[in-house]
């Protein structure tokens, strides 16, 4: 069964390359598409997750931390290029790495894919950019996992 790839939602603004200027996503599942196409490289960007400087320019968002778990990723169509996703906490440039991945979405070269659990009121800074030198097109999907309500007490 073919399903379409959902239109994307707009980011609140076009999201930047620098950490500190990242717009914060609303809280929900979206689609976000955006381009590292002709932004500067800076070196440390993701130096938390990785421990050594990256050649690939980069696009930050935002998210605050719901309790919940939630997948970012750049498997869909409006993805041109391998991607690689950071997601860290703290401190721009200072920060605490979540995780990261290159190719998590199953195919060499390819998209990326983090799923992790979020802390309530904890904001979340993710970072898409390339593997190598790449830079290109992407579509950041951020799918929220619902909580499962408590079972009652009897």
């Amino acid at each position: 069964t073919w399903t379409p790839t959902p239109a994307p939602t707009p980011a609140p603004t076009q999201a930047p390359d620098l950490c500190e200027d990242a717009p914060l996503l609303p809280t929900g599942n979206g689609l976000y598409t955006g381009s590292t196409r002709g932004l500067a490289v800076d070196i440390w960007e993701s130096y938390e997750c990785r421990k050594n400087s990256i050649s690939s320019p980069g696009v930050w968002y935002r998210l605050m931390g719901t309790g919940g778990d939630v997948t970012v990723d750049t498997c869909d169509n409006f993805t041109s290029y391998d991607t690689r996703i950071a997601v860290v906490t703290g401190v721009c440039y200072n920060a605490t790495c979540i995780d990261e991945d290159d190719d998590g979405c199953g195919s060499m070269g390819g998209p990326s894919l983090v799923k992790f659990n979020t802390q309530v009121g904890v904001e979340y800074k993710i970072l898409v950019y390339g593997s190598g030198s790449d830079a290109g097109n992407f579509g950041l999907s951020v799918t929220w996992t619902p909580t499962p309500a408590p079972n009652p007490v009897p």
